[in-house]
């Protein structure tokens, strides 16, 4: 199963899961997290549905926003439908790129659902308590 695969299959409906390592990957100088949220999220920032987003922050190393922009418009090249909707979002450290699924990864995924104060929030914190820092270990969004 390939990394685009993995994230349709394991889609995130809380933020704190896209912190698996399933979803990371180390290149020299930077490194890749790609992950498809459908979670509360995507309603509050009223992205209409789940999104692919690719995150790009560098390691060790200064790269300009255009190198991470590049990055991460790659990683997406043949996936989502930006016309449906994209966003870019550089935080200064790290290139955010979020686009919204198209039809056929839509159909895989279904809509975005707010699961938070449901058993379905309950069990999926459970399962990523474990890989959380100390400090936010108590946080179940």
């Amino acid at each position: 199963m390939d990394r685009y695969q993995k994230a349709l299959k394991h889609h995130c409906r809380l933020a704190c899961e896209t912190i698996h390592p399933r979803f990371a990957r180390k290149h020299t100088g930077y490194s890749v997290v790609l992950t498809v949220n459908s979670g509360y999220e995507q309603i509050e920032e009223n992205y209409d549905g789940p999104v692919w987003h690719v995150s790009i922050a560098p390691i060790k190393l200064i790269l300009p926003i255009d190198t991470l922009r590049g990055y991460a418009f790659d990683i997406l090249m043949g996936y989502g439908n930006a016309l449906a909707g994209q966003w870019e979002e550089y935080t200064g450290y790290a290139f955010h790129l979020r686009r919204r699924l198209n039809n056929k990864e839509q159909a895989q995924v279904g809509d975005a659902v707010d699961i938070r104060g449901t058993p379905q929030q309950e069990k999926r914190w459970r399962k990523m308590r474990r890989y959380l820092p100390e400090s936010i270990k108590n946080d179940k969004d």
